[in-house]
């Protein structure tokens, strides 16, 4: 069976590609390239799918984040360098140590560095992904009971292994 014309079969995952990819493809080797649709597909959701970050994916973030690409740093040690950094931001928001929320990549920098020496195992990992999406329940029915409200809130969405 075919889909009917101009209906997409899985839109939920689709985007226009626009100029700048028309650009990036002509520019970027296959890799860099890849890592370009990769950020254009996920940048958001890297970010935003936690209410205790409060950025966008500014010019300062993408200027880091072509560094990283340029040293050679894979996504996954992102992904993990979030993990780390966003379990310590909800240990401080839920000892009340801090209210302040991430508003750059640039918070990220150090736990990324971390994220590549640690020789943890998957598990370790998975373990922690449950723990922050617990550790953010918390801190947001705290956050609500004390009246307080100040968090991002963008809708949360499940995660699928990556942040």
């Amino acid at each position: 069976m075919t889909a009917p014309a101009g209906k997409l079969k899985h839109p939920s995952g689709w985007f226009a590609a626009g100029w700048e990819v028309s650009r990036a493809l002509g520019l970027l080797s296959d890799g860099a390239f890849r890592l370009f649709i990769y950020l254009c597909l996920n940048a958001d959701r890297l970010m935003g799918i936690r209410r205790s970050v409060a950025s966008s994916f500014a010019p300062a973030d993408e200027k880091l984040a072509n560094a990283l690409f340029q040293r050679g740093i894979s996504i996954r040690q992102v992904e993990r360098g979030f993990l780390l950094g966003c379990a310590r931001k909800y240990a401080t928001l839920l000892n009340n140590k801090s209210n302040e929320l991430i508003v750059s990549v640039s918070y990220f920098q150090n736990v990324i560095e971390e994220a590549g020496e640690l020789q943890m195992p998957e598990d370790y990992w998975r373990y922690l992904q449950l723990r922050i999406d617990q550790m953010e329940r918390q801190w947001l029915e705290q956050t609500q009971a004390s009246g307080e409200g100040k968090f991002n809130k963008r809708l949360i969405a499940p995660m699928s292994g990556r942040i």
